[in-house]
């Protein structure tokens, strides 16, 4: 009991202990930016939705496995095949809508039309 009543305050009190530093906030990277632009809301927003883009990019991975599975072990079922396919194929439109508002915000907020405007 002590054992693990000792053990649980170290965990809690070890990041006082090592004086960990604080952390920057990782939405506002500041690729070549100044920390004023860094800290706009505009950039702060582009930053999330490549990083939700991202995570979804991984959840369509994980559609993509589903569906592989459901039609190698349809064991020639017509049904579960067709099911399977059709999962494959709109785990791709996903992706590729996906992909393609990926390239839109990175082209917004890069050296494309939004960067000529607001960080000259």
């Amino acid at each position: 009991m002590i054992k693990k009543t000792i053990l649980i305050l170290f965990m809690l009190l070890m990041p006082v202990i090592s004086l960990a530093q604080t952390l920057d906030n990782p939405l506002a990277g500041t690729g070549g930016m100044t920390p004023e632009q860094a800290a706009d809301p505009r950039v702060i927003l582009g930053n999330s939705i490549k990083g939700a883009l991202s995570i979804l990019g991984a959840l369509a991975l994980a559609v993509f496995m589903y569906g592989g599975f459901l039609w190698m072990l349809s064991w020639g079922n017509q049904e579960r095949i067709t099911k399977g396919k059709n999962v494959l194929i709109w785990a791709f439109l996903g992706l590729l809508v996906i992909f393609s508002s990926y390239a839109v915000v990175n082209y917004m907020l890069g050296d494309g039309f939004l960067s000529a405007f607001f960080f000259v």
